[in-house]
């Protein structure tokens, strides 16, 4: 039995929490969305990213678009999701304080090659709704002394027995004729806390296929290549991670997979780093606190002997099935490399590139006495 069990991968606690408050008038409501979209051609629109007369508050975030004109670049947009919510600070029983996290709307962006669709992550997300276009406006929280989970459905136990769900979202927008809307509403298929789904996003260049990183999911599954997922968690996974395959078909999305690497363990935060190829077709994955101590391409998974290493996970898709053809390690793999963190991919997918921030490094030393020292996450950046 599980005396108290949480999962906040967001939370913020050293901050404080802002009150909700009414959308300033500066911004603009879509008519056929209720996200909020304010355009550059108000001269007042530049305050309205003010945490104190924006909705949603603190940590709720935004998206700024900008366009090149003839005179340059110039602010077009600022956008928030359609039901933006901030952080709240509470008080345990204990006494002690912490945060629930905001929706954390913009933590992960992605563009169309012709620039008039956006994906936005928020990690931060709390509504109970799965899948694609469902309600967004009321949040649902999970009870943390309930084993398995149950869950707190209007949060009405919320402050007192249960924490909201943070499983995350994404959302996707179309710009027409200069005016930015909001068209869709993205969940991971379970509802599972914690999942931060929207931790990174996606799109092909026709706008067709995305994918969407969560890095906390701890589903107990593999690859499932359709969009009915059985609530399948394992608290010995938490952190593990998975991405999301969604398609467009006739201007309607559907989850067409759910990816889950060969070898999965807790914390390896699969799903960090997510990059398509032009068509859609290629997907390289990136879990940066992998593990293992293989080098090069399609070494073994299977051990734990270079803690935060990282690895990049590159599957393919044909006939509508996606697989994973390849496990790509660092050529000098080491412990805390942090490989995958950020990562590139070209558009024909047989070109890719892939960070380690925290590489160590070797540089010459301007000293007569030495001839070299070792420099502490340098960083690397590896090409295949």
């Amino acid at each position: 039995m599980v005396d108290t069990f949480s999962i906040d991968n967001f939370s913020s606690s050293s901050q404080a929490c802002l009150d909700y408050s009414e959308l300033d008038s500066t911004v603009s409501t879509s008519a056929s969305s209720t996200s909020s979209v304010s355009s550059s051609s108000s001269s007042s629109s530049s305050s309205s990213s003010s945490a104190a007369n924006t909705r949603g508050g603190r940590y709720s975030g935004a998206v700024f678009t900008f366009v090149k004109t003839d005179n340059g670049w110039e602010s077009e947009s600022f956008i928030k999701a359609s039901n933006a919510e901030g952080e709240i600070l509470i008080t345990t029983a204990q006494g002690r304080q912490q945060a629930e996290s905001g929706d954390l709307f913009g933590t992960s962006i992605a563009l169309s090659k012709d620039g008039n669709w956006l994906v936005v992550g928020a990690p931060g997300e709390d509504s109970g709704s799965t899948g694609v276009n469902g309600t967004d406006q009321e949040n649902t929280c999970y009870y943390i002394t309930k084993d398995p989970f149950k869950y707190d459905d209007d949060c009405s136990k919320f402050l007192q027995e249960s924490k909201r769900l943070n499983n995350g979202a994404a959302y996707l927008f179309n710009r027409t004729n200069g005016d930015w809307a909001q068209t869709h509403y993205l969940k991971p298929a379970t509802r599972i806390p914690g999942s931060a789904f929207g931790a990174s996003v996606d799109i092909s260049d026709d706008a067709s296929t995305l994918v969407v990183g969560a890095t906390g999911d701890y589903n107990n599954l593999g690859i499932v290549n359709n969009s009915t997922l059985t609530e399948s968690f394992d608290l010995n996974l938490v952190n593990s991670g998975a991405a999301y395959i969604f398609v467009k078909t006739d201007n309607q999305w559907t989850q067409q997979a759910f990816l889950k690497p060969e070898v999965k363990l807790a914390n390896y935060a699969f799903g960090a780093e997510v990059k398509l190829s032009a068509n859609g077709d290629v997907l390289a994955v990136g879990s940066q606190f992998e593990s293992s101590n293989a080098i090069g391409i399609n070494g073994n998974p299977g051990n734990t002997e270079a803690t935060s290493a990282g690895a990049m996970y590159i599957f393919k898709r044909s006939a509508l099935q996606w697989t994973q053809s390849a496990y790509v390690k660092a050529s000098d793999t080491q412990a805390q490399d942090r490989f995958g963190t950020h990562a590139a991919l070209s558009d024909d997918g047989k070109t890719l590139t892939v960070g380690a921030h925290r590489k160590l490094g070797v540089a010459t030393s301007q000293s007569s006495s030495a001839s070299s020292v070792s420099r502490e996450a340098t960083g690397a950046v590896y090409i295949y």
